[in-house]
């Protein structure tokens, strides 16, 4: 019943990072003055680069997944932005994130929202079929589900709100799946933003502790046996 439970809220409820007061974070500044490469950024990364509380944190020097967390809950405490970047396959990438402050028990309600949960390879859907997981590979096709409207440009054109990406990792797998599936996740984007229109697709991904896919019920028994 619990598990039930937590799955309805879950549904309904989106948890955005909201800053508060804690310690510092070294943006690694210096680190990032030294790589070089072919760069991929996305736009959240472009947008927000040049604002006095970026923080920078190097993927590359972090273990796993709840190590990312706990950099990234730093900058949060600190109402600070949090850009990514780390290599793969001789790329530098810039990825953007947001995860909560833990310092704060606030959960922020947002209702008909575009959002795609992750989890490792697998990913849900609640706008198609919530019972059902889709490979990570089915991204860019998922996207064509999502519907919910922010307003209607100057041309009557719609614009949709922006797509939230609630990603966890487990900590069984290194950094590595970390980078591959951040690098994936703007591949797909981007793939989905050259057919629809530039922009047309807008993303924020939300760094989780925890997987709505660990929370959904079980599926139901199988009927019982038909007695000749």
């Amino acid at each position: 019943m619990e598990k039930h439970i937590k799955f309805a809220l879950l549904l309904f409820l989106t948890n955005l990072p909201i800053g508060c007061d804690s310690s510092s974070e070294n943006s690694q500044d210096g680190t990032y003055g030294k790589l070089s490469g072919p760069m991929v950024f996305s736009s959240k990364f472009i947008k927000h680069r040049s604002e006095p509380n970026f923080g920078l944190i190097y993927l590359d020097e972090i273990p796993n997944f709840s190590g990312l967390i706990e950099r990234m809950q730093l900058l949060s405490c600190e109402d600070k932005y949090t850009g990514l970047f780390f290599h793969l396959n001789d790329t530098l990438y810039h990825q953007f994130g947001h995860t909560d402050c833990p310092d704060r028990n606030i959960i922020s309600c947002y209702f008909n929202r575009n959002s795609i949960h992750i989890k490792n390879d697998s990913l849900k859907n609640f706008s198609a079929d919530y019972r059902a997981l889709y490979p990570i590979s089915s991204l860019s096709d998922q996207l064509k589900t999502m519907k919910h409207i922010d307003h209607f440009d100057s041309y009557g054109q719609a614009v949709l709100k922006q797509v939230l990406v609630h990603l966890f990792i487990e900590d069984k797998y290194p950094m590595l799946k970390t980078k591959e599936t951040l690098a994936y996740i703007e591949k797909q984007f981007t793939k989905a933003n050259a057919e629809m229109g530039e922009g047309y697709y807008r993303y924020t991904i939300l760094f989780e502790t925890t997987s709505v896919l660990d929370l959904l019920p079980p599926p139901p028994p199988p009927p019982p046996a038909v007695e000749d």
